[in-house]
């Protein structure tokens, strides 16, 4: 049987995927599968890159991408109380396939 994906669908996925590669050039990413995404869509450590050739991780954060279309986000009940209970600092993203 033929599969098939909604366009918006697969242009959202394609712009986090974008946004995770567009990172991983500063930080090492570990990837939330997509069965896991919760809210979160990657835990990221930033990585210092030292005159000794190496590559030294610093600080970890929290990473939500959304596509272009998404222009609002907004955080309530069980969601603000998840968003808030959070350790780590969380940067949300907006990624445009129209710029690339």
């Amino acid at each position: 049987m033929p599969g098939r994906l909604r366009t918006s669908f697969r242009s959202g996925n394609l712009a986090e995927d974008l946004g995770l590669l567009l990172l991983k050039g500063t930080a090492a990413v570990a990837e939330v599968a997509r069965p896991e995404d919760v809210g979160l869509d990657a835990v990221a450590t930033l990585l210092r890159r030292d005159a000794d050739g190496n590559c030294y991780a610093e600080d970890s954060f929290l990473v939500q991408l959304k596509s272009e279309s998404a222009t609002t986000l907004e955080y309530k009940d069980h969601e603000l109380t998840w968003y808030l209970a959070q350790t780590q600092p969380m940067f949300i993203g907006q990624v445009s396939l129209a710029e690339v």
